[in-house]
């Protein structure tokens, strides 16, 4: 029977995404940029946030398949006694992460920015990976599940604007002004916002825990797939001989590797390259997070009259041209090409939409055979993947910041730094869009041929 979702179900389910999105937006976009500003060297930077994602990244299958193995008992679940966890301790290490402190040494930046990451990344993933197993969990149509990504991206989408918004709001709330570009005045400003995002983050995670557990509580009496409480590690091996998995992953991977350069090197393009002062930067942001709150259910409604992986590799395409022959070419301290720019590349960027979904039926059609539960898993190692091409991107922005002559602790950047960092964010960014669109046109061909039978995907 298929389990149907009100929406009030689909937006109560996908509330988290609103402090999630806007604590991940904090992190890709000013994270880097904070800590070097606070005076941690470029590389040092880079180099403690790649481990903090990488073991991110691990502990996301095994999350997976704890939540899989975990025994459903009462209403809850077996899923949501995690999420409630993760709820409660994100908001506390993100305000931490977020306050660097005023002339701490280049050790103690290291440690603080490491350690608060790590626990940061733990509850994440607590929250993340059995957030996104419960959309297997709780339907059985693959329109619905299309549905929930939806509503997830756009309520995603929502908590980037208040991302965004947030550090103008506190810049008001202290009378400050961040246009003047002093460091200290931002690093107390960013203190602030940490701690207004956290609130947010474990708010909005605490409202998907009671909207779920209503699901739940009202699908009580359904059938549920059998759990082991068993780890089957074989489950790894057996989602990496699928083709359909391997594409799908690899596509997302080169693409996170991309966005990964793009969030490092957005303050210093945009800032240093472009001119910009901190009031530009956030119109750029608000405009492109307006366009994908509008967009997403756009592609949404698409998918139900076009191939969801045509869709797909068309923008995901277009965003490559677009990348890799608009920015570099930008004038100075004009905005309104990068305004237009950040409207057609919002646009592109929500048809991630149709990529999720498109895993969520690859999940569907490898659970055909399985015999126990694998969604927690397999979302796993998706986010595992997404994480550590993250981790190597942002890696790659530090090394990259400091190949090109990045000095810390200042805005004034030498011109030769300014171009090379322009050259990055426009064709060096689109190169791992373009490999990402190949993956996806692979993946969609063995969709394809799956649907009109002439293969059979084990």
């Amino acid at each position: 029977m298929t389990r149907t979702l009100t929406r009030k179900d689909k937006a109560g389910y996908s509330s988290a995404e609103v402090g999630m999105s806007a604590v991940e937006l904090l992190l890709q976009v000013y994270l880097l940029d904070l800590y070097v500003l606070a005076g941690l060297e470029p590389f040092l930077a880079g180099l403690a946030l790649a481990i903090a994602i990488g073991w991110d990244a691990v502990s996301d299958p095994l999350m997976g398949m704890i939540s899989d193995r975990t025994p459903s008992k009462g209403v809850a679940g077996k899923r949501l006694p995690y999420l409630f966890s993760g709820a409660l301790l994100i908001g506390l290490s993100f305000a931490f992460l977020y306050s660097p402190g005023i002339d701490g040494s280049q050790s103690a930046l290291f440690v603080r920015l490491l350690f608060w990451y790590l626990v940061l990344n733990t509850a994440m993933t607590l929250i993340g990976v059995p957030h996104l197993a419960l959309i297997n969990d709780l339907t059985d149509d693959a329109q619905q599940r299309t549905d929930l990504f939806g509503w997830r991206l756009v309520l995603g989408a929502l908590g980037l604007l208040l991302g965004v918004a947030a550090p103008s709001l506190v810049d008001f709330a202290l009378e400050q002004d961040l246009a003047g570009g002093d460091i200290d005045t931002l690093l107390v400003n960013r203190a602030h916002t940490g701690i207004v995002i956290g609130v947010l983050a474990t708010s909005t995670a605490v409202i998907t825990c009671v909207s779920v557990f209503g699901i739940l509580r009202r699908q009580k009496n359904q059938e549920m797939r059998s759990t082991s409480n068993k780890f089957n590690f074989s489950i790894v091996a057996e989602a990496f001989r699928s083709p359909l998995f391997v594409y799908v992953i690899l596509g997302f991977v080169f693409i996170s590797i991309g966005r990964a350069f793009n969030g490092s090197l957005a303050l210093p393009f945009y800032k240093g390259a472009l001119g910009f002062d901190e009031n530009e930067f956030r119109i750029v942001l608000l405009v492109l997070t307006l366009v994908l709150m509008a967009a997403a259910p756009c592609w949404v409604m698409l998918s139900k009259r076009f191939d969801k992986g045509t869709l797909s590799v068309f923008a995901v395409a277009a965003l490559t041209l677009l990348t890799a022959f608009t920015y570099p070419f930008l004038p100075e301290r004009v905005l309104w090409p990068v305004i237009v720019i950040a409207v057609v590349g919002g646009a592109l960027i929500a048809s991630v939409v149709l990529l999720e979904s498109m895993f969520s039926d690859v999940i569907e059609i490898n659970r055909e055979n399985a015999p126990s539960e694998v969604s927690g898993a397999y979302y796993g190692l998706w986010r595992m993947a997404m994480k550590l091409a993250r981790a190597g991107g942002i890696a790659g922005a530090g090394a990259m910041l400091s190949f090109f002559g990045f000095k810390e602790g200042t805005l004034e950047q030498a011109a030769s730094t300014q171009t090379a960092i322009a050259w990055t964010f426009g064709p060096g960014v689109a190169l791992f869009f373009a490999v990402g669109c190949y993956f996806i046109l692979r993946a969609n061909r063995v969709l394809v041929l799956k649907t009109i039978g002439k293969i059979e995907i084990k």
